[in-house]
């Protein structure tokens, strides 16, 4: 959610960033749903925490010096390591809330009305009797 976007950002990581956006673009449509996309995140985020604390010094030393390239990159690998740690934590069970609101708003859908009737495709005023009408047509 919004704290998670906030900590990605203190990565400094734009690349991880577009990878968990995109990773959010798709819903969980159930617990199971949630729970495996959860899982799926927390690995990623590891495994991007472990790559960026190799790839960080590195990175560092060509900006800088030796000596505080790899001290300042360091530094910012092992901060990025924790950083998509816990992210990849909140993640997890941001998917899993979110698999379990999706399946509680299926389940809770009942309709107030029976649906309009389109002649025509014209949007014409709401009518009870002709959506009751419609209704018994398409039952049979």
């Amino acid at each position: 959610g919004t704290l998670g976007k906030g900590l990605a950002k203190t990565t400094f990581d734009k690349e991880y960033m577009a990878k968990r956006q995109r990773a959010y673009m798709v819903k969980p449509r159930g617990p199971l749903q949630g729970a495996k996309k959860g899982l799926e995140m927390l690995y990623t985020s590891m495994i991007d925490g472990v790559v960026y604390l190799v790839k960080r010094p590195k990175e560092a030393i060509q900006e800088k010096d030796f000596v505080r390239g790899i001290l300042w990159g360091t530094v910012q690998g092992v901060v990025g390591l924790a950083i998509k740690l816990l992210l990849g934590v909140l993640d997890f069970l941001t998917m899993i809330l979110k698999g379990f609101t999706r399946a509680d708003n299926q389940v809770n859908q009942t309709r107030m009305r029976k649906p309009r009737v389109l002649v025509s495709n014209v949007v014409s005023p709401y009518d009870p009797a002709a959506a009751e009408g419609q209704t018994i047509l398409q039952e049979f």
